[in-house]
């Protein structure tokens, strides 16, 4: 593609005009003279710096994070088992009921990641099961769910208590997903 006068070529499908614009455009021709059309799109740009390499640098350097801006948050890290393992069996809720019921349910499975249980605080883990929403995982307590007992096996545990120890495992006390 030519750029028209009064416009910049930047990156392929890309120009920029003398009016401080850039434009993703039509893609060329593809495989077998198919033509793929990409959505048109407009970002505006500094207009004072239409002159010169310095609206190339900056241009490109806009373009850039425009085209890629929207990626998501990076996923949390796997860990050794051991280090997984120690972190959990560490962790006590603050509160001193939730501390008991942890210590004589949860933690017979959450403190040990060989059970296949996701250890408490392993954010590797949970952040799968957390994008499933507060709801499901509650459900998957109370109901039971793969390896996990109906219950979790606490037989005095709330409905309070089990969305507190969950939020607690998963790493996310204050998160009300």
């Amino acid at each position: 593609m030519v750029p028209a006068r009064g416009t910049l070529a930047l990156l392929p499908n890309t120009v920029a005009t003398s009016n401080g614009i850039v434009r993703k455009v039509h893609a060329p021709p593809g495989p077998r003279g198919v033509s793929f059309a990409l959505k048109t799109c407009t970002m505006p740009v500094l207009p004072f710096l239409a002159e010169g390499r310095l609206l190339k640098v900056a241009v490109v350097l806009l373009a850039t994070a425009w085209l890629t801006g929207c990626k998501r948050a990076p996923r949390a890290a796997e860990e050794s088992t051991d280090v997984v393992a120690a972190r959990a069996a560490a962790m006590m809720p603050p509160d001193a009921r939730l501390a008991g019921l942890y210590r004589a349910s949860c933690r017979n499975c959450h403190a040990h990641p060989e059970s296949g249980a996701p250890p408490a605080g392993y954010h590797f883990a949970w952040d799968p099961r957390w994008a499933q929403g507060l709801p499901v995982l509650l459900s998957h307590t109370v109901a039971g769910y793969k390896g996990m007992p109906a219950g979790g096996q606490c037989f005095a545990c709330t409905a309070v208590d089990y969305r507190a120890l969950i939020r607690f495992m998963a790493g996310r006390p204050g998160d009300a997903h």
